[in-house]
């Protein structure tokens, strides 16, 4: 039954893409264009030569070469068809010189046509056809389209125009140009709005239907990562209308795919995951009208980037041509029926569907509590605001309001579980402000954690201090004194009556938390302890170090009974499995390793993270990990296959820290970015960024307890730059209340605390 289901998927997809004769040479980068009966395909990447495709012969013909300089081409071919010209055998194609930023032009004449002889020869090269020459100036100087010295690679460009004579150009980092190809000038330049470091290897494209009833209105779509532009150009005043355009959440992290335009429709093949550098056969498309995305179920054949897609003149046919697989270049050439993707009753992949549109909506709701004024009083917000609120977002949240919040004049009101996710999911989490300052800091802080009853709280720094504090009064009540070097970390016992911390002078100590006492020494490691926790019961310690070494530690005795070694470089975090039964351990040798705490013995090696991996914790219920890394992902592994499930991209440099939320279903996660982000795991998408905070917040701590007004939640973060020894610490509550509470006492001003530390080293809450 299974191997029928993968045969009739095969024929799917065979009976999709027609396998074509090869081209002549493998070509990562192709640049083509059709013309008539023929595929112009001029060079690519470290090739220079150019061939004609015969889509009725299917047949290859040589051309010409591109100058010694051009080959490493790696950006875009446009056909110029002039409206004054008189040979319609003969157009003019325009190229992008990525080294010397030059555009170069071709007057091509069809090599079908032209017969042998040396007559022949002669007139085409005294009228330089087939030839790749400079565009010059009046004054026979080559035009240059960018600036010189920025590397241009992945331009692209359109002609259009009330004359077809203006040349778009967009290339990198963030530009578009418009070059009037009658005067030979470059006649406007602009910054495309976009927070990407650069514009490379996109999507740009002319709407093929102008929905303008002025010919001198000209529309185009423009995609690269996260940024999707809708640009509008008024060719009589000369200027730029820009607007952002949603991009499909899985289409973000991809780059270099290839696209055509049919009917306002755009179609996306493959690409490159700029994350990982993996490679997709996935098919999007997007309507441009109803500014709508789709995936379908049919794939490529072939997992590629780096290719060419072209559609015949007559939009039948869709040619995709050369391209890369992550290993090698390729020569392939398929191409595909156009009505096989613009059919109403095409296979959409349903599942991706409705994840998309889950996230679409939580994008919504960020979006708008970002609008929200920073000053609002959460605790002014009446009912029907918050239903009107919520009625627009989620249909699941109209079906709570409508079963428990409606009648609420005339019934008693309960808290209920739906209302409290989303509250916290999608309203609470925008609302952090100091309210306290912790003072009398002389050295920066590494971390700060709290107590189990959250009345404590305890900071550790550079100097080696350990200090006690109490959350209500903002007071320092004792310091611990004993470490000769940094403390790196500190942290309470299970049940508050110990603390255990680390050092730079390789030690680890435990402390009784009533007398302040040491307690015992435990010493082994031959290098600074960079991390140690309590199991759940308390009975044992985990410790690692930059000796590349993780040792557990019996509590009563302080006797070492295991020592685990595996890892090639410092070991930066461990943590315990919910039931104490397991650990995990992070490291800069780039590993995640599962260990059995009983034997010692290796559980699993997880190692798809490309760079030093800052932290790895379990989720609540023990299946699953979240680990972060300096190649800027989160990722998600189920505990039992040791397999990668979720991958969070958004932060654009070097995690430091990541943390489930007690529902095991939302995560936080600090980076070098200055940002801190909310996410959820389930649609993989930021939900919150916090963005105030230059540096990078350093670490987190979680916590759940009991008090007077039923669970509550807590959670910390410590913020430290190594190079500028700057600080941050914050402090998040959150309070699900009983269930005899009404809306109106939902959001007391304890509802949320943040605690930092600021520059001047003050602890602030």
């Amino acid at each position: 039954m299974e191997q029928k289901a993968k045969e009739t998927a095969n024929l799917s997809i065979e009976s999709a893409f027609e396998t074509l004769d090869h081209l002549p040479i493998s070509l990562q980068y192709p640049q083509c264009v059709a013309h008539k009966n023929e595929i112009l395909i001029c060079g690519g990447y470290q090739h220079n030569k150019c061939y004609s495709y015969h889509t009725i012969k299917k047949q290859y013909k040589f051309i010409c070469s591109y100058p010694e300089h051009g080959q490493s081409n790696r950006s875009c071919v446009v056909k110029w068809a002039k409206s004054s010209n008189a040979n319609a055998n003969e157009i003019t194609l325009l190229s992008f010189d990525e080294i010397d930023n030059n555009i170069l032009v071709m007057k091509y004449v069809s090599v079908w046509n032209i017969e042998n002889g040396d007559d022949n020869i002669r007139v085409m090269t005294e009228k330089r056809v087939n030839e790749w020459i400079p565009l010059v100036d009046n004054n026979n100087k080559p035009i240059s389209f960018g600036v010189f010295h920025v590397d241009h690679r992945g331009t692209r460009a359109i002609i259009a125009g009330s004359n077809n004579h203006l040349l778009f150009i967009t290339y990198n980092p963030n530009k578009i140009s418009v070059f009037n190809l009658n005067i030979c000038k470059t006649i406007r330049r602009a910054n495309l709005p976009t927070d990407e470091n650069s514009i490379i290897y996109h999507c740009f494209v002319s709407k093929t239907v102008n929905t303008n009833a002025s010919k001198r209105m000209h529309e185009m779509v423009l995609f690269c990562d996260r940024t999707g532009l809708s640009i509008l150009y008024d060719e009589d005043a000369n200027e730029f209308t820009f607007n952002n355009i949603r991009v499909c959440a899985t289409l973000r992290s991809l780059l270099s795919y290839g696209y055509v335009c049919v009917n306002n429709y755009i179609l996306f093949f493959g690409g490159c995951n700029i994350n990982d550098n993996n490679t997709s056969n996935g098919i999007y498309k997007y309507s441009i009208m109803e500014n709508k995305w789709m995936k379908f179920e049919d794939n490529l054949p072939i997992s590629l980037c780096d290719c060419s897609c072209v559609l015949n003149e007559d939009n039948t046919f869709i040619n995709i041509l050369g391209g890369y697989d992550g290993k090698e270049p390729l020569s392939q050439h398929i191409r595909t029926n156009v009505n096989k993707w613009m059919q109403a009753d095409a296979a959409i992949d349903k599942l991706w569907l409705v994840d998309e549109e889950e996230k679409r909506m939580l994008e919504e709701i960020q979006m708008d509590l970002e609008n929200i004024d920073e000053d609002f009083d959460i605790q002014k917000w009446k009912v029907i605001d918050f239903e009107l609120f919520v009625i627009k977002k989620r249909k699941k949240a109209i079906d709570v309001v409508i079963a428990h919040w409606v009648h609420s004049s005339s019934i008693k009101l309960g808290w209920i579980n739906d209302f409290t996710v989303i509250v916290s999911k999608y309203i609470l989490r925008k609302y952090f402000k100091p309210s306290r300052i912790f003072q009398d800091y002389t050295s920066e802080l590494y971390s700060v954690r709290f107590s189990p009853d959250g009345k404590k709280i305890v900071s550790n720094d550079r100097s080696g201090r350990i200090l006690m504090w109490d959350t209500k009064l903002g007071k320092q009540i004792g310091e611990l004194e004993g470490h000769s070097d940094m403390v790196y970390d500190a942290q309470f016992s299970p049940d508050g009556t110990m603390l255990v911390s680390c050092s730079g002078d390789n030690t680890i100590r435990l402390w009784n938390l009533v007398s302040y006492d040491k307690i015992r020494t435990l010493e082994g490691h031959s290098d600074s302890v960079t991390t140690a926790e309590f199991s759940p019961d308390g009975k044992i310690i985990a410790s690692g170090s930059c000796d590349q070494t993780i040792r557990l530690w019996d509590v009563n005795s302080g006797r070492e009974l295991q020592r685990i070694e595996y890892h090639s470089d410092w070991v930066n975090d461990v943590e315990f499995s919910p039931d104490g039964n397991t650990i995990v351990s992070s490291s800069s040798d780039c590993t995640i390793g599962i260990w059995d705490v009983k034997t010692g013995k290796n559980i699993a090696i997880l190692s798809r993270h490309s760079r030093y991996v800052m932290t790895a914790q379990f989720s609540p219920d023990g299946c699953f990990i979240a680990s972060c890394s300096g190649d800027c992902t989160i990722r998600i592994w189920d505990v039992m296959s040791g397999t990668e499930v979720k991958k969070l991209i958004g932060h654009s440099k070097e995690l430091v820290a990541a943390r489930y939320f007690p529902d095991g279903q939302s995560l936080v996660s600090s980076s070098f970015d200055d940002t801190i982000r909310l996410w959820d795991i389930q649609s993989e998408i930021d939900i919150q960024i916090l963005r105030k905070y230059p540096n990078s917040v350093r670490g987190m701590d979680h916590k759940m307890g009991q008090s007077d007004c039923g669970q509550q939640y807590e959670s910390m973060w410590t913020k430290h730059n190594c190079l500028e020894n700057h600080v941050l610490s914050f402090y998040l509550v959150s309070q699900k209340f009983k269930q005899t509470k009404r809306f109106d006492a939902l959001f007391p001003e304890v509802f949320q605390i943040w605690y930092y530390l600021n520059y001047e080293n003050k602890l602030v809450y």
